[in-house]
């Protein structure tokens, strides 16, 4: 017998981001960092300590002085032509496409983390504003490519009805 498709719907905000999931009894948003449901939309590049952060990890770095790059506002790139730039980071060239699947990649991990169990499936809430169309599938793209490093298939995404 197949498994059921594990999914999980992510609401992926210029300020913050969440991950929801319907579990059997009821409906949960996914504790992503420190308990909470919400992650800041914040990605911090440490150069003095040549890492990455995310959320609010990556606020507090950033705040403490670190030397490096804070990326904020990610989803604003969705639906624009700058999906396909690329700016530099620490001295090398980063794709936006590039950084949004680490996002979004790391916005899953954190969710399988949290309820102990594999999502192969997204749902994304489709975009109100009329200039932002093709964002759900931007970020269907970026959940997806989020996958593709590992040995599973590519995830299934897609975008939740008005």
């Amino acid at each position: 017998m197949t498994q059921p498709p594990r999914a999980c719907g992510i609401d992926f905000g210029t300020s913050n981001s969440t991950v929801g999931w319907l579990r059997p009894d009821a409906p949960i948003l996914v504790p992503l960092e420190d308990g909470r449901a919400t992650l800041p939309s914040a990605v911090f590049f440490n150069a003095d300590e040549d890492s990455i952060q995310f959320g609010r990890a990556a606020l507090a770095e950033y705040l403490e002085g670190y030397e490096g790059r804070l990326m904020r506002a990610l989803k604003s790139l969705l639906g624009t032509s700058l999906i396909d730039g690329q700016t530099e980071v620490n001295g090398r060239a980063l794709g936006f496409r590039e950084l949004l699947a680490s996002f979004i990649g790391e916005l899953k991990a954190r969710a399988e983390r949290a309820t102990g169990r594999t999502f192969d499936h997204a749902v994304f809430p489709p975009t109100a504003r009329p200039r932002t169309r093709s964002r759900p599938s931007r970020a269907r793209w970026a959940f997806a490519r989020s996958a593709s490093s590992s040995s599973r298939s590519a995830p299934r995404c897609t975008t939740s009805a008005p």
